[in-house]
């Protein structure tokens, strides 16, 4: 298991601006993913391989919603090489709650999931 803090990312809403027809990580975006991964190597924060249950305690905000933690967090974990990806085969699940001991920022809790193995051309219900 892993367990870290990190600063509060920006509001989902405030991750990317348009530019004409594309879209780009907004410098506050690109700025937080930065400070992030300095904190993940202050606390020393190892990679876990393969499959990943995420908890994120989110310290009150009444201002913001719950959900909108849970991108930045997950690119950041990414992007410092502490998952190896955020598609289904490595994230096996995700839970996000607020939490009134957490004064700042959030609190991450990585835990290694367990792989099933399904049999090839076995019958699904």
């Amino acid at each position: 298991m892993r367990e870290f803090t990190l600063t509060a990312p920006p509001s989902a809403n405030a991750l990317f601006v348009a530019i004409g027809r594309r879209r780009v990580k907004s410098k506050e975006y690109v700025a937080w993913t930065r400070l992030a991964g300095g904190e993940l190597m202050v606390q020393r924060v190892k990679p876990v391989r393969g499959p990943v249950n995420l908890c994120f305690y989110v310290a009150e905000n009444a201002r913001r919603d719950l959900d909108n933690y849970i991108k930045p967090m997950i690119d950041a974990l990414v992007a410092a090489g502490i998952i190896e990806g955020d598609g289904c085969k490595i994230v096996r699940s995700i839970a996000a709650e607020w939490n009134s001991i957490v004064r700042d920022g959030v609190f991450v809790a990585i835990t290694s999931a367990p792989v099933w193995v399904q049999r090839k051309g076995a019958a699904k219900k």
